[in-house]
């Protein structure tokens, strides 16, 4: 059970608060933060497949 509760728990982050609210930063900006949410989603998705086996 300590080996389930030990490690850092991350926070899960409604990335539709970023995607609505893009149109307020640079058009340079908006391109970095979707880039980032979408490795984040690919570590995501990598960590629930490497979970499930």
């Amino acid at each position: 059970m300590f080996a389930y509760a030990s490690p850092d728990v991350t926070l899960l982050f409604d990335f539709n608060v970023v995607i609505a609210n893009l149109n307020k930063v640079s058009s340079n900006e908006a391109i970095k933060l979707i880039a980032h949410l979408r490795e984040s989603i690919k570590i995501s998705t990598k960590a629930d497949e490497d979970y499930a086996i």
